[in-house]
């Protein structure tokens, strides 16, 4: 049980700082943070983080995900 406490707060420290990234202007880096929240939002879950902060993340995903949409679309036009 130790080590299933230890990864919850492993994961909950990695979210809180992630969470308080801005999302990037930087296709690349867009991405990359895009990528990122999908992964620990699969891990977050399974670690059993707390409700309020899956709920959080999701938001920070989509946002993100929503990001990197425009980039591309805008990139397309060019």
């Amino acid at each position: 049980m130790s080590d299933q406490n230890a990864l919850t707060r492993s994961i909950t420290k990695r979210l809180l700082s992630i969470l308080e990234e801005p999302i990037p202007c930087d296709p690349a880096d867009q991405r990359r943070q895009y990528c990122e929240l999908l992964e620990l939002e699969g891990v977050a879950q399974t670690a059993r983080v707390e409700q309020w902060l899956l709920d959080e993340l999701q938001v920070a995903r989509e946002a993100a995900g929503e990001a990197v949409l425009i980039t591309a679309g805008e990139t397309r036009r060019h």
